[in-house]
């Protein structure tokens, strides 16, 4: 049953209304979003599209999507309500081109709003802050230039068609593989007038190629740091399928409808047209792709854009109106029983459990805390401190709420991220073998001297190989932009990269540290609430063990301090001259209710002409660092 423009008006504006309400009511941002907002933050305030202020490194995978929200958060000054508008205006032109231009059938779109309405994945995934809605309005542009070179060739609708996936590139880099078989059978079909194609192409690719060439000139290469943290993991081939197979589970489990109606379309396409064919082969070939890489630890998020494809393939599909009928009240069924996360959900909604297989309902975890409208509204979503830096620097590490911890710490905080994705060095090595490694948090062994180079702005490495190859990402990333120096070290790191001869070890081995040494002066000397965060700027990171000088030697009564939880407990040596006169040893409660812990050792006599105390966890297999909030030596 065709549509006449009246009753599409109708259906879309009821459509509209129905999906913004819920749109309205599960708006969040996510932590991996944030990571982009702080760069925006950076970038419009001056100090460049960067992380950390003062290292050129590209943690964002979506230059068009970081351009956008940079834009329009330089006009209305608030980066969170900048995302908001983003989202919902591409959300809105995808559904407004997608029903005007590509929908034929009443039936078939009914089927389509139904399935989106229900589908978790995508309510989720049109706010959360990350590119989803970018790339979903982009595909459909795509596709609608697709069905014009498929009635007649156009250069002008070929040259728009190239235009839009070059944008696609921009915003999601891997969904490009979605039109690469399409774009090749094009190719073929029209390679006699390959010097108009050629042609086409270049200008078509400009988008790219400038980005190529201005990522070269400012980040050093060519690629995301996000891309060296993740491909350059050296997670085992077989391992990341089997994540990735998880993946595909958890959302069955979590969100039927959407990969149900993946595998619907997907049967659809096959029986459309060629070009429909040929999408369908690129939609699975980006389905594999997500086996291969291992999914996500977001749930459902890499699915969104499948989806689309595959609704769209289902409403170019002339069915009887019985099929739509049948497909309607599937989704109805599947969809009602999910109905609390997605059309009613509510300000309550909360679900922070994490799955055995590493994967979290992301917006559960972070609604109540990120959400637009909660039962505990967050501060920070409308009043974000003013980034303005106090020139006081300060360093902490963390693996994982990278995005947070770095835009409540302002511009004067260096995040080390043991995740790798912000961090040009651990990016490029690779992450610690675990057996219970949790897919898309990479954890990275700090090598030993790493925190010190980074917090005294000096290359104090002890690996030889590898204080000489950050030499050149540290000349790469925070030297002159123009420099001969620089360029030939931008050369070299993109010809050979890493010699993977001598990193092998931070995956296989733990790292032996040198003690971090500091003056007792230099320590808090007044005891911050235990609630603070342990990534407070005011705690003080250390891995394997801490040496605090006494400003003289003196006897000791008692020792009063606070350090972050850790399970097996800590080791205190009392040293005079070099020599442990004495030791005690702290045992932390089985369950900790706060960040730092207060502990309030009373000797039971006088440790006489101590000059060094010595803090160390007793497991030393554990290498992920410990914080000491404050000590007080009487």
């Amino acid at each position: 049953m065709n549509l006449t423009i009246p009753q599409k008006g109708i259906i879309l504006f009821f459509f509209v209304i129905i999906f913004f309400t819920e749109l309205l009511r599960t708006a969040w941002i996510t932590d991996d979003a944030i990571i982009t907002l702080r760069t925006v933050l950076n970038f419009i305030n001056g100090y460049g599209a960067v992380f950390n202020v003062g290292e050129r490194v590209q943690a964002y995978t979506h230059p068009l999507w970081f351009l956008l929200i940079s834009i329009i958060s330089f006009i209305i000054k608030n980066v969170f309500i900048a995302t908001f508008f983003l989202s919902s205006i591409t959300t809105l032109c995808t559904f407004l081109i997608w029903f005007n231009k590509l929908l034929k059938n009443n039936l078939a779109g009914f089927v389509a709003m139904e399935v989106i309405v229900f589908s978790k994945a995508f309510v989720d995934f049109s706010t959360s802050g990350l590119e989803n809605p970018l790339s979903h309005l982009l595909i459909v542009i795509a596709i609608y230039f697709v069905l014009k070179l498929q009635k007649d060739y156009q250069p002008i609708s070929f040259f728009n068609y190239l235009f839009a996936c070059s944008c696609l590139y921009l915003t999601r880099p891997d969904l490009i593989l979605v039109f690469i078989p399409l774009t090749l059978v094009i190719f073929a079909q029209y390679r006699r007038n390959y010097k108009s194609i050629l042609k086409i192409i270049c200008f078509a690719a400009l988008p790219v190629i400038i980005w190529f060439l201005f990522s070269l000139f400012y980040y050093g290469v060519f690629f995301p740091n996000t891309a060296y943290a993740k491909l350059g993991a050296g997670i085992e081939l077989a391992d990341r399928i089997h994540q990735g197979v998880f993946y595909f589970i958890d959302s069955v489990h979590q969100d039927p409808i959407t990969l149900s109606f993946v595998v619907i379309g997907i049967v659809c396409g096959a029986i459309l047209s060629n070009y429909y064919k040929l999408l369908t082969l690129g939609t699975i070939l980006y389905l594999c792709y997500i086996v291969i890489i291992g999914g996500d630890f977001m749930s459902g998020r890499f699915f969104t854009a499948p989806l689309l494809l595959c609704l769209i393939f289902i409403t170019e599909t002339h069915f009887h109106k019985i099929v739509y009928i049948i497909l309607a009240l599937l989704a109805f069924k599947i969809g009602v029983d999910n109905i609390q996360n997605t059309l009613f959900s509510n300000r309550d909604f909360q679900n922070t459990i994490i799955s055995k297989s590493g994967i979290a309902d992301e917006r559960g975890v972070y609604f109540q805390s990120l959400g637009l409208i909660t039962n505990k509204p967050s501060v920070i979503l409308f009043n974000i401190p003013e980034w303005k830096s106090n020139s006081l620097r300060k360093v902490i590490v963390t693996c994982g709420h990278l995005g947070l911890i770095g835009l409540k710490g302002g511009p004067d905080l260096h995040v080390i991220d043991q995740c790798a994705l912000a961090d040009p060095l651990l990016a490029r090595l690779p992450a610690k073998s675990f057996k219970n490694w949790r897919i898309g948090h990479f954890y990275r062994q700090l090598p030993d001297g790493y925190f010190e180079t980074v917090a005294y702005q000096k290359n104090l490495l002890v690996d030889s190989k590898l204080k000489k190859f950050y030499s050149h990402i540290k000349l790469i990333t925070q030297g002159d932009l123009i420099s001969f120096a620089r360029l030939k070290a931008i050369f070299s790191i993109n010809r050979k990269g890493i010699e993977k001869s001598f990193t092998h070890i931070y995956r296989d081995q733990y790292i032996n540290y040198s003690p971090v040494e500091i003056d007792y002066a230099q320590l808090n000397s007044k005891a911050l609430s235990l609630d603070t965060p342990l990534q407070y700027p005011d705690n003080l990171f250390f891995i394997d063990h801490l040496s605090v000088r006494l400003l003289s030697a003196k006897s000791i009564k008692s020792i009063d301090l606070t350090l972050s939880y850790f399970n097996n407990g800590y080791r205190i040596n009392y040293l005079a001259n070099n020599h442990i006169v004495f030791t005690s040893i702290i045992k932390p409660p089985l369950i900790a209710n706060t960040p730092l812990l207060h502990f309030k050792l009373n000797m039971v006599t006088q440790i006489a002409n101590v000059d060094t105390i010595s803090i160390s966890s007793i497991d030393e297999s554990f290498k992920s660092g410990h914080y000491i909030g404050y000590i007080e030596v009487n």
